[in-house]
């Protein structure tokens, strides 16, 4: 995995993390024989990884983006029992078949062909047959009506609501914070402090993914018990502090044992933050405050990456998992002191 000052390959390597030189970009020029302090890794000299988004085996996964989140979340509500766990199930569904889709692209090269512009085209229309299918599942719901209110329609009108507000710049917070730990920059992380192989990085976050998932389901369980935003905040705080203690483990082993622990909890807060809205706005408000929260939401987490790649530029390799987690913490805090009168 990392060659002598001359070049050559530097034999003798025995590490499950080694991996042969030329398969990986080569971030250091010397073999290191311990794992790198957080301080250590990158140096102004370091060449640049090439193309680190082609490890990222997730990806956009179904929830957060896109118009159509906005509207299916403000309904499921109104058209289920227990709102709470359908939410937990919508949620599961979507990472499931989101990750489903990711690994879609190798079987489609191991079992069809290799060729990448056929492979595209098969995607796509792939995508066409699953939009399809889509409109057809729409058809069924399409006679559900919803009231009028006083809200206003556009987005300064709404921003005048107190709660659409404060909403929208707590989520927001939230999702820059998250911007800074994406499952290619954790990638990444993982690869300069520990010198950890694409191939033992990938069994890591597909272990991470179903941990996730499991946990979509137990959080309304618990909501059920405790309440939507008990459940929410206090979930969220748990991940954080585990995330925080993510960069001072000494080893991958301690330190992806810490990555599960996080990944227990992290996102918990989805399904209960959504039927948190539900509770605090009524049917005819519901879809308009999904759809500004999200647009504040997904801009907030635009400039995460650039900052992250000038912080590891600084050699800080710590900095943002504490960063994350701290404007995460400062998150869960002040929405609950906002809200704990309001909702359980």
């Amino acid at each position: 995995m990392f060659c002598t000052r001359g070049g050559a390959p530097e034999r003798g390597f025995t590490s499950l993390t080694d991996e042969p030189v030329g398969r990986y970009p080569t971030v250091f020029t010397t073999p290191r024989t311990k794992p790198l302090t957080p301080m250590e890794g990158v140096t102004p000299k370091t060449p640049a990884v090439k193309n680190p988004s082609h490890w990222d085996g997730k990806g956009v996964i179904g929830t957060e983006t896109g118009p159509f989140q906005s509207v299916e979340v403000g309904i499921i509500p109104k058209l289920a029992r227990n709102p709470g766990r359908v939410l937990g199930v919508y949620n599961l569904l979507g990472y499931s078949f989101s990750s489903l889709g990711s690994f879609s692209i190798p079987l489609l090269s191991h079992f069809i062909t290799s060729d990448t512009i056929i492979m595209a085209k098969l995607v796509f229309i792939l995508y066409i047959i699953m939009s399809m299918l889509l409109i057809l599942v729409y058809r069924k719901i399409m006679n559900i009506k919803v009231g009028h209110n006083g809200m206003s329609k556009n987005l300064p009108g709404l921003l005048l609501h107190q709660d659409v507000r404060n909403l929208s710049v707590l989520f927001a917070l939230d999702a820059f914070g998250g911007s800074l730990i994406t499952q290619s920059l954790l990638t990444l992380w993982f690869y300069l402090r520990f010198h950890a192989s694409a191939s033992s990085l990938g069994i890591v976050f597909g272990i991470s993914s179903i941990i996730t998932a499991i946990s979509l389901i137990i959080a309304p369980l618990i909501a059920e018990r405790i309440g939507n935003l008990h459940t929410m905040v206090f979930t969220h705080i748990t991940s954080n502090i585990f995330l925080i203690l993510i960069p001072f483990m000494n080893s991958l082993y301690w330190a992806v044992v810490f990555l599960f622990l996080r990944q227990s909890f992290s996102q918990m807060d989805v399904p209960t933050r959504q039927a948190f809205i539900s509770q605090i706005f009524n049917d005819e408000e519901r879809v308009k405050v999904f759809a500004v929260t999200n647009i504040f939401r997904n801009i907030s987490s635009l400039p995460g990456p650039v900052l992250v790649g000038f912080i590891f530029s600084l050699r800080l390799l710590y900095l943002p998992l504490v960063m994350s987690g701290a404007i995460k913490l400062s998150y869960d805090v002040t929405i609950y002191k906002l809200y704990k009168n309001k909702a359980r």
